[in-house]
Order: C-alpha cells, then sequence, then structure tokens
C-alpha cells in the first residue's frame, strides 16, 4: 500500500511538472483592473430587458448584430449566415437565410438602402444586396477578424474593427486575447471606390463596436478587454487623435450604436465583470497556465442583461438590465424608431421591445 501511494504521489507530481513545463498558447502581460463601479444611481439593478420578445429563439444560433429595414423586417448575423426574418408574422416568423459567406458574420451596417455591409471573421468584409441575396466580397488584405462596422453616411466609406490581428480562425480564440490583456486590436477605414484600407488606430484592447457621431467628426470604438471606450476623431482641431470617452464601465462593452433621436449613445454589454478575471490579471503566469486547461475549467461568463445609455460627453445617463439572466449575452443594440433590437451572441435568439415600455420598466 505504502508503494502504492509513493508511486501514484510520484505519477501525479510527474503530470504536474510536465503540464507546468508544456507551452502555453499565450504570452500574458500582468494588468491591475480597476475597482468595478458600485451597482447604484443610474446603474442601479432594474428589469428593464426582462419583458423583451425573444425572436426566432431556438431558431437562431448566434445572432451577433439585428438591423430592421424599411418594411421591419430584421436582417441577423448568424455563424456564416445573414437571416432575413419577419417579426410579426404569426404564429411563428418566417426566417430565412439571405446569403452564406463563409466564415463568421458579426456586424452589420447599411451601406444604401438595398445593401448590407457585413464584417466577418477571419474572411473581412462583404456587401450582401438584399433584394437577390448577391453577395460581394470585398478585398481586404491582411484583415482576419473584421467585428463592428458603420458605415459614414456618403456611403463612400466603411469604418470597421478589427477586434485582434493575432488571434482568430475559430470562434472562442477571443478568449486568448482576455487572458493575454495585450493590445492586438485596430481601427481601419476601408474606402469603397479606391478599395484603400487606412488604418486609423493600432494598438486596442479588443476592439469591438463602432459608432460615428451625427457630425460625424468622430468615431466611438469599443475596447471590450479593457471596460472602456476611445474616442478617435476624423475632423476639427483634433484630427488624427485618439482619447478615452468613457472608462471603467461596469462589464464588457460588445456593440455599439447612436441612437439618432437623442444623440446618445447605446452599449451593449456582453456581460458584467468578473471578479475571478479581474483578480486573475494581476498574475500573468497563472492565466498562462489556465490557456493549458479546457475551457469549460475557465471563468464563466453570468448571464446577465445589461445595455448602457451614455450621452455625448462619455458619461453614463441610463442602463437598462436584466439581472435574472433570460436576455443575455447581448452583442448589440440598437434602437430603430420605437423599438430596441437586440443581438444575443449566445443566447439564441434576437431581442426586441418597445423603448418607452423598457423605459418604464427602469423607472417605474
Amino acid at each position: 500500500m505504502t508503494f502504492k501511494i509513493k508511486l501514484l504521489s510520484t505519477l501525479g507530481l510527474g503530470a504536474l511538472l510536465a503540464f507546468l513545463c508544456w507551452p502555453s498558447p499565450i504570452q500574458p502581460e500582468g494588468w491591475a483592473p480597476p475597482l468595478a463601479p458600485s451597482m447604484s444611481g443610474v446603474l442601479q439593478p432594474n428589469h428593464a430587458l426582462a419583458s423583451a420578445e425573444r425572436l426566432g429563439l431556438g431558431r437562431i444560433q448566434a445572432a451577433e448584430d439585428v438591423l430592421a429595414d424599411e418594411k421591419g423586417r430584421l436582417y441577423i448575423t448568424d455563424h456564416d449566415k445573414v437571416l432575413r426574418l419577419a417579426p410579426d408574422a404569426k404564429p411563428k416568423p418566417a426566417i430565412e437565410t439571405l446569403a452564406q459567406t463563409g466564415g463568421q458574420n458579426l456586424g452589420l451596417a447599411w451601406l444604401n438602402s438595398k445593401t448590407l455591409a457585413v464584417a466577418n471573421q477571419p474572411l473581412g468584409l462583404f456587401t450582401v444586396n438584399i433584394e437577390n441575396g448577391q453577395t460581394t466580397h470585398l478585398e481586404t488584405p491582411g484583415i482576419h477578424y473584421a467585428n463592428a462596422i458603420t458605415v459614414d453616411t456618403d456611403g463612400q466609406t466603411l469604418y470597421f474593427s478589427e477586434s485582434s490581428d493575432r488571434y482568430y480562425g475559430e470562434t472562442w480564440k477571443y478568449l486568448y486575447d482576455l487572458l493575454e490583456a495585450k493590445p492586438h486590436g485596430n481601427l481601419w477605414a476601408y474606402h469603397i471606390k479606391t478599395g484603400k484600407l487606412t488604418r486609423l488606430l493600432s494598438g486596442l484592447y479588443y476592439a469591438n463596436g463602432v459608432a460615428l457621431s451625427p457630425q460625424k467628426d468622430y468615431l466611438l470604438v469599443n475596447e471590450t478587454y479593457r471596460y472602456q471606450i476611445r474616442r478617435y476623431w476624423l475632423k476639427g482641431p483634433k484630427a488624427g487623435r485618439n482619447e478615452i470617452f468613457a472608462e471603467n464601465l461596469p462589464g464588457f462593452p460588445d456593440g455599439l450604436s447612436l441612437d439618432p433621436k437623442t444623440g446618445n449613445y447605446l452599449a451593449a454589454m456582453y456581460t458584467v465583470r468578473n471578479p475571478a478575471i479581474d483578480t486573475l490579471h494581476h498574475y500573468p503566469f497563472l492565466k498562462s497556465q489556465m490557456a493549458k486547461l479546457p475551457r469549460f475549467m475557465w471563468p464563466q461568463p453570468k448571464h446577465y442583461g445589461m445595455v448602457l445609455v451614455l450621452n455625448p460627453d462619455g458619461q453614463i445617463v441610463d442602463s437598462l438590465q436584466d439581472p435574472g439572466g433570460e436576455i443575455f449575452a447581448i452583442s448589440s443594440a440598437r434602437k430603430i424608431g420605437a423599438q430596441l433590437y437586440l443581438g444575443s451572441l449566445h443566447g439564441g435568439f434576437a431581442g426586441r421591445l418597445n423603448w418607452d415600455a423598457s423605459k418604464l420598466a427602469a423607472h417605474p
């Protein structure tokens, strides 16, 4: 018995040493995140999102982004597909596959009334004609993780985020960027007439949602893994410069959009802050070892719905939430007319709710 115990101890120690010596897929840096903000004031938990309709539930897998056309039809990116959904068809909304591109379709934007611009990883950019589904692959050499996209109102310039120029391909590799805590993201402009690419910003910590200001003088881009939003000036005395627009957010900002009625911005929060991740960031060695483990052993995101409303000064002026987590993994939030549309990357649905009713639920 003593011999068996010693043998097992030796084997266990050998396995541990082998694990520690096995190369890690990442080379992480340490980071000391700021203390998460208190969930009080405008961040006081509410149930504004809890009543959202979950459109296409069970028939949609990964609704990263949602747009609506003039007829009220919804366009949804879902893995390698662009779906079209007629949300008012009863009893079950009709869903059709408008286009299929390969890769993973993420952000959507209207290039014009008949054409969608689509950001894809690892394939770059596409356009899709909504009348016939014709798909065109735009040449973006070297771009492997186009994520969010917006269009200048002249229809000649696409602005898009490249989340990472290091980790892409498999849809879970964004988690390596989280653990590594290095700035692999970029912000780009694509000029449609010439096909020219211009890098506006580099060194971003997982560049994600983008939004263009009403005056078209600056862009906002989410840095998901720094809990912040950065502003890049396109025009004026600060042209070419950038600054922090909002920082120390209460979660991981994913999608970003402009509310055209108020001039405020909507930041879709994928989930709230994770104390285990914030603590882990202090210890690069532990992060390098965790990256070797199966992903189910990593800290898991909490199911918590949240959309932040920020004014043009970057201040959080409101929040819509679902602490119960029926609405979760929110990857986009867009206010279109009287409706708020939500993308959910892992929820298996596209969300829709009346904006006024949601505001009432947030502030009864």
